[in-house]
């Protein structure tokens, strides 16, 4: 069970709704559990983050189809709270401004495929169309194709970020060395997409190079990042970023009310967490119908999704939320206040005996613990041997 997941299940059972925090209580209570995570919650950003754990927590059970389910209404509690959230989302004022959508660069990559495979394409625009493929045909990762060479599969070259070439009929891969999260990742090893190693294999036919994406002018020397942002800014629009890809792909992607598992897949794909997804890269002002991603994430096998807990309406489980609740909390605190007046001798009497028996260890660990301190301090603390003796401390 992962940490965040496991923290979820302890407050589940210190809360008192499972017997203990093990993946086969929590499978066996999902219902009920689902019902208190529902209720009890009235911020909607807490009830989707335990959502999220009873998701992955079903998923490690092997329960995906249940977990689908919750899954869903997570996803429609995350885009209710988008919604609410759209003016105060946490995005650089770049991305904010930018008016770069999936729909135009698809657009322009579509125009210029359309000129390489008429053989009437620039060097100029091979090199744009190439970075375009290369953001279109696979989920976008950052601007670490600008400087990448290209090796065979036997290179004695190990550092650096490569693109290793292979036969027609084996895998080509990315290889990331050095990359903005790769401390959290570490080195990655990506396949390529059936689609963008066909469309590479015949440019390099057309234009030899040394580099995935290399000067326009000198096919030995890579682009450069400086390069590579001026021909992205002259081809999108000022202003825009590195990040343009990755914003404009994400926010298409959204539009597709993917499941909470699909984020994830997505996130890993693009080497950053859904929370960065969600907080940097989603767009607020797009209200445009959704295209079809080029390289789909989504299966367009999908199976149909149904059962009772698909059929919830989350607004309706969100209306009067603070009144249920703070009429349950009164109700909780009374009944506490009753118990406590009904039974004080019994409790006193219990407190009392606990004490008692963890007294000695209590008193043991508070003498180590001075101990230690006037170690640190120089302060002297010196109990008696017959103390130490009760206590079985040895100096």
């Amino acid at each position: 069970m992962k940490t965040n997941d496991g923290i979820k299940a302890r407050t589940w059972m210190n809360k008192g709704w499972i017997d203990d925090d093990t993946e086969e209580t929590v499978v066996n209570s999902h219902q009920n559990l689902f019902k208190y995570i529902d209720g009890e919650y009235q911020n909607l950003d807490t009830r989707k983050t335990h959502l999220t754990a009873l998701v992955n927590i079903l998923r490690s059970q092997d329960m995906d189809d249940v977990a689908d389910k919750y899954s869903k209404i997570a996803v429609d509690i995350h885009n209710k709270t988008s919604a609410d959230k759209k003016d105060n989302r946490q995005m650089t004022l770049s991305r904010i401004r930018n008016p770069v959508d999936y729909n135009k660069i698809s657009e322009l990559y579509n125009k210029l495929r359309k000129q390489f495979d008429e053989g009437t394409i620039s060097p100029y625009n091979h090199v744009l169309l190439t970075i375009l493929a290369v953001n279109v045909l696979m989920p976008p990762i950052r601007s670490e194709t600008v400087d990448m060479a290209i090796v065979s599969p036997d290179s004695d070259t190990k550092n650096g970020n490569l693109l290793v070439k292979a036969g027609k009929k084996k895998p080509w891969h990315l290889i990331l060395n050095d990359f903005k999260t790769v401390k959290s990742f570490g080195k990655q090893k990506i396949e390529l997409p059936v689609k963008l190693k066909a469309f590479l294999i015949e440019s390099l036919k057309k234009m030899p190079r040394s580099y995935l994406v290399s000067k326009p002018n000198d096919p030995t020397s890579p682009l450069g990042y400086p390069s590579f942002l001026r021909m992205v800014q002259k081809a999108l629009g000022e202003g825009t970023g590195s990040d343009v890809f990755r914003s404009a792909y994400i926010s298409e992607f959204m539009k597709q009310n993917p499941t909470m598992s699909e984020r994830e897949g997505l996130a890993k794909k693009m080497l950053h967490s859904v929370e960065s997804q969600q907080q940097h890269y989603v767009k607020v002002d797009d209200d445009k119908p959704p295209a079809k991603l080029l390289d789909p994430v989504k299966s367009d096998k999908e199976p149909e999704r149904g059962g009772s807990v698909d059929s919830v309406d989350v607004e309706k489980l969100t209306k009067d939320r603070a009144e249920v609740l703070k009429e349950r909390n009164d109700k909780r605190r009374q009944y506490r206040r009753d118990y406590y007046a009904k039974n004080k001798e019994t409790l006193q009497a219990k407190q009392r005996e606990t004490f008692e028996s963890k007294k000695d260890d209590v008193n043991r660990r508070r003498i180590l613990q001075k101990i230690e301190e006037s170690k640190i301090t120089g302060i002297p603390y010196n109990p008696k041997q017959s103390t130490l003796d009760k206590y079985g401390i040895h100096l």
